[in-house]
């Protein structure tokens, strides 16, 4: 059940890349700013597919790698 929440919250943030595309050829974004939020959902990808790799290999823990800890904890994504 988890690995399949994490496929799908995987498959929301593509989704949110190909919107993010869209907004910039249409001109609601600035080709610096689209991609800026990009790489944060690359990231956020790689994250999730760590959870799911780690979860399918482990039944009895969860392990988030630093990366996933840190946005957790900052809430959010800050590529400043």
């Amino acid at each position: 059940m988890f690995v399949s929440k994490m496929a799908d919250a995987d498959g929301e943030a593509t989704e949110t890349q190909v919107w993010l595309e869209f907004a910039e050829c249409c001109g609601y974004l600035s080709k610096k700013r689209e991609s800026e939020l990009r790489m944060g959902y690359e990231e956020v990808g790689r994250i999730l597919g760590g959870m799911m790799v780690t979860r399918k290999g482990s039944r009895n823990r969860l392990t988030a790698s630093c990366s996933c800890r840190r946005l957790l904890l900052s809430g959010g994504i800050d590529k400043s």
